[in-house]
């Protein structure tokens, strides 16, 4: 069982990645109910954000060329 399946991260890294895409939705949601309480407490970080990745839904277009071009930050649409 992984770390994310036990949700036993408090105060420790994640030693492999959480493929959410690979996951049911019922299993998305628990996995992400089991690690927001580290997420809270600051034990997990999130990605950073770039400002130049952050589009609007009128720029999905630019935004998809970023990510089909190899885009080495997360690329955000935002509503």
């Amino acid at each position: 069982m992984t770390t994310a399946e036990t949700g036993s991260c408090t105060g420790c890294m994640l030693s492999e990645r959480v493929e959410s895409l690979q996951m049911s939705a019922p299993r998305q949601r628990t996995t992400g109910a089991r690690l927001a309480g580290s997420f809270e407490s600051g034990a997990l970080k999130p990605f950073p954000i770039v400002d130049d990745h952050v589009f609007s839904l009128d720029k999905a277009a630019d935004a998809y060329r970023i990510v089909f071009n190899g885009a080495q930050h997360r690329v955000l649409l935002k509503p």
